[in-house]
């Protein structure tokens, strides 16, 4: 890439990385609360100020054997961090009772950190509690990250999802989501995951 076009990049990338809670927007809230309808409270957290125990606590028990099994294995020090990364987004749902049902951690990222290309929308976790899977809170989460990534004007939304977790996989290829051109199988190298994009249209 020519250094006009990184510099374009790096003030696109600049831009989105400032966006705050999507909550603090009426008009963005609204969708979100549209979208998810049903008994649910939606809280936003920025990494630092995020419930990292829960966050870390349904993590493990939802992918913890997954990450055991894989080459990368289970560091949930390592993955504390990266919770409460400066940079992470917390989209948090609680019941009712305002036990937290579920939680999506996103980012506005390059799409490769050497070689960027893009500017895209990366959800690192989905992850629900599982009295409350295959219920469609999956479904309705994973369209309010895309409407996250509408609203910041980004076309892409980018996810990593290990072989092994087989109903992961058919959960977002039945939502349309394809493997991208940074996934390790277009290179032909063998790893545990592939990374999945889809395109989303502009608002």
């Amino acid at each position: 890439m020519k250094a006009k076009d990184l510099k374009v990049l790096r003030k696109k990338f600049l831009r989105v990385d400032r966006i705050g809670s999507p909550l603090d927007d009426s008009k963005i809230a609204g969708q979100l609360n549209d979208i998810l309808s049903g008994p649910w409270k939606l809280k936003y957290f920025a990494g630092p100020s995020a419930p990292i125990d829960s966050l870390l606590d349904l993590f493990e028990r939802n992918m913890g054997d997954f990450y055991r099994k894989s080459s990368w294995g289970l560091d949930l020090v390592q993955k504390a961090d990266d919770l409460a990364h400066r940079r992470a987004r917390h989209l948090v749902v609680y019941d009712d009772n305002e036990h937290m049902a579920a939680y999506c951690h996103y980012q506005y990222d390059y799409d490769d950190e050497e070689h960027p290309e893009r500017v895209v929308f990366y959800v690192y976790e989905l992850q629900i509690e599982e009295k409350y899977q295959r219920l469609g809170l999956g479904t309705k989460l994973m369209k309010c990250m895309e409407y996250l990534a509408q609203s910041a004007d980004l076309d892409s939304v980018l996810l990593t999802v290990f072989f092994e977790n087989t109903s992961a996989m058919a959960f977002y290829q039945n939502l349309g989501y394809e493997v991208d051109v940074s996934s390790p199988s277009k290179f032909n190298q063998r790893e545990d995951y592939e990374i999945l994009f889809k395109k989303v249209d502009a608002l």
